[in-house]
């Protein structure tokens, strides 16, 4: 099943809610939390009926449209803890592996004082769980080579944060053994929304080996090259493996569409050939 959550920057521009919804059916996303929506309690009821499908939950009455969180009721089942106004903590039942575990969808303040609050909470959680999962916008990084910024990150928020994580357990998922986090581009926000995958049924990545008889086909320049233009928004690394994996994608186009099956080609061309040859007498 897949989680995810992504500070949007405001959901009342109708580019950005489309996009958010298309993020979540695009990624088959069951539980999703969306961050900096700034949708007030007044609108909560409209807004809500935009994910027709999902139910949803929010902590509008204690913050101005900071968190929401919508999930697919046909895969998951999702109880509402506790909602704050840097968090919602929630109970998630998933309806395949039965498996049933805690979701917090954080939210910090900027204010490293009023973040002191979060942390206590996180601390406190942290004793009333066992399988558990975190993820949002701490508002704060783990290590300075984490800022991707002009402006250099307080060594005490960090220290406080990094403290709040070691008293709580909190780590890379390692209560769910197949599982992973991936941070996508960021699309029409500055925050990259992240994906978050467990009880993944780990499958071994196919094997690529390329072969030389491409280099033959007429279009092969052209295919590497347009996989290689396609557009990827993302820092350096990002960028350079994503337009590796497109490239590595529409070979094994060209490859299926041209060179697969060549037993069943070459004996479907000598069928052609003995046809004509047999026209022909």
């Amino acid at each position: 099943m897949r989680l995810g959550s992504w500070n949007i920057r405001g959901c009342n521009d109708p580019l950005k809610l489309q996009e958010v919804i298309d993020f979540i059916g695009s990624n088959k996303v069951d539980v999703f939390g969306i961050l900096e929506t700034r949708i007030k309690e007044r609108k909560a009821t409209k807004f809500s009926k935009k994910f027709s499908k999902f139910r949803v939950m929010h902590n509008c009455s204690v913050s101005n449209g900071r968190i929401w969180v919508v999930w697919d009721p046909r895969s998951v089942t999702v109880t509402n803890l506790d909602v704050q106004n840097q968090y919602i903590h929630c109970q998630v039942q998933h309806h395949e592996s039965g498996a049933p575990f805690q979701v917090t969808f954080v939210y910090a303040y900027n204010d490293a004082h009023i973040r002191e609050e979060l942390w206590s909470s996180l601390v406190r959680l942290s004793g009333l769980v066992q399988n558990w999962v975190v993820l949002g916008d701490f508002n704060v990084v783990r290590d300075v080579q984490e800022r991707i910024s002009e402006s250099a990150p307080v060594l005490s928020d960090i220290l406080a944060f990094n403290a709040c994580l070691l008293r709580s357990g909190l780590d890379d998922l390692k209560a769910f053994p197949s599982s992973s986090a991936n941070y996508l581009p960021s699309g029409v926000s500055d925050h990259s929304p992240c994906l978050v995958t467990i009880f993944e049924d780990k499958r071994k990545p196919t094997r690529f080996s390329f072969l030389n008889c491409w280099i033959e086909d007429p279009g092969y320049l052209t295919v590497v090259q347009n996989a290689w233009n396609i557009p990827v928004r993302g820092n350096a690394m990002f960028q350079f493996f994503a337009k590796l994996k497109n490239v590595r994608a529409s070979l094994t186009h060209l490859h299926r569409d041209k060179f697969s099956s060549i037993q069943l080609r070459i004996l479907e061309a000598k069928r052609m050939l003995d046809t004509c040859q047999l026209a022909l007498q």
